[in-house]
């Protein structure tokens, strides 16, 4: 049990207590006055903001708040909001034409939302599809301890004026849409960042995708003087039209920050076109690479696309995930998925001087008996060397 951690029978009398009287939060003034400050810590360290319904229930170490709740709790004890850390604010999951009335409410909350000292609200997480940004406006004096924001989606690449000006660390999901920017949203902050690492997770499928992420990026390095890392996450792979125009414009595009591009998270089903030799090409462009990620769906990759994998001077970690896996019918074709012994020599040749592990893992249909030894041995004997090295990690999953 972590040292701040409650007994299990108290939590449960204090999630009862907070489902029976959660309307006059008499619960957590009886708390503030008997509990020590640890306890409070844990009890209060996470929030999650929902609808204006919803009342205090729990999520494991989670408060869960309707706004009008939590703004009662502001009022009424606000001495306890100086144990909250971690804010979380959730709307619809999809995104809409017309965002709905509990939707626009939350984003109205969220834009008069106040939190100052000794309230420390450290890392702001926003769920759904929600146009956060357009409520962000002077975000970094509202919360002025706000170090880390992730953005399940970005609406519109524009960011107003002062989100951002205490913000080490950036994590948002980029679509198709994120290129549109409505005529009410402000106008973009130009003023210099403390950003340190920005990581964007692509969630559109194919060329289009690979058009609009790298300007994006260029954006923000150019307004974050001391950005030190950029990750690039691809999610979805459904579409199989990457084609060499749009990888020469993601490298045209980001040739003055290649080497900030420290991690590549890349799904292979997008793939399947584009020439093994000029994959290679595009991931030798990023000097700075020092982790390698490939998901391979493989009921849905009818052939081979690992690119060479050679001359990533800076590579440190790959990591091989395939998922869908029927074991009956898949554990072949996964022998001769790519020239594994070539593999092998590339990964400890002088061209990856760095290279330091090599993780494979199997996620399987849940029925499966495959077990984790028939997994390893399988990959030990396609890539021994590695393997005797003890450069090779394998795992299972159901």
């Amino acid at each position: 049990m972590p040292r701040n951690a409650l007994p299990v029978e108290v939590e449960e009398m204090v999630v009862d207590a907070f489902a029976q009287d959660a309307c006059s939060l008499r619960i957590c003034s009886l708390v503030s006055r008997s509990w020590r400050p640890r306890a409070l810590s844990y009890l209060f360290r996470c929030i999650q903001i929902h609808d204006e319904k919803t009342t205090i229930s729990s999520l494991g170490t989670t408060r869960v708040y309707g706004m009008l709740l939590f703004l009662r709790l502001q009022e009424e004890q606000p001495h306890l909001l100086r144990f909250l850390r971690q804010l979380e604010l959730y709307s619809e999951p999809r995104r809409q034409f017309r965002h709905s009335a509990e939707t626009k409410a939350l984003i109205e909350f969220v834009g008069d939302l106040s939190l100052p000292l000794p309230a420390r609200v450290e890392t702001l997480y926003c769920f759904g599809d929600a146009p956060w940004n357009h409520s962000f406006n002077g975000l970094s004096v509202r919360l002025p301890c706000l170090r880390r924001i992730w953005m399940e989606e970005l609406a519109t690449v524009i960011m107003p004026s002062g989100a951002l000006t205490n913000v080490t660390h950036l994590d948002v999901g980029l679509d198709a849409w994120v290129r549109v920017v409505y005529h009410d949203f402000p106008e973009d902050d130009d003023a210099q960042l403390p950003l340190r690492q920005l990581t964007v997770r692509i969630l559109a499928a194919g060329s289009e995708s690979f058009w609009y992420t790298p300007h994006y990026l260029s954006r923000i390095q150019q307004r974050s003087p001391v950005l030190e890392r950029i990750d690039v996450i691809q999610t979805l792979g459904d579409s199989n039209n990457l084609d060499d125009n749009s990888i020469s414009e993601f490298m045209s595009t980001t040739s003055k920050i290649r080497h900030l591009i420290h991690t590549l998270d890349l799904q292979l089903a997008a793939w399947p076109n584009v020439d093994p030799d000029r994959f290679n090409e595009f991931l030798r462009h990023f000097a700075g690479l020092r982790s390698l990620r490939f998901v391979v769906p493989v009921s849905r990759i009818g052939r081979t696309v690992l690119p060479p994998l050679n001359g990533l001077l800076s590579l440190e970690c790959l990591d091989i995930a395939f998922t869908d896996v029927d074991p009956e019918s898949h554990l072949p074709w996964l022998a001769k998925f790519c020239d594994w012994a070539g593999l092998d020599a590339a990964l400890l040749s002088k061209s990856t001087p760095c290279f330091a592990s090599l993780r494979i893992t199997l996620a399987v249909l849940p029925k499966s008996t495959l077990d984790e030894e028939t997994v390893s041995d399988l990959f030990s004997s396609l890539v021994p060397l590695l393997h005797k090295r003890g450069m090779l990690e394998t795992g299972l999953t159901h």
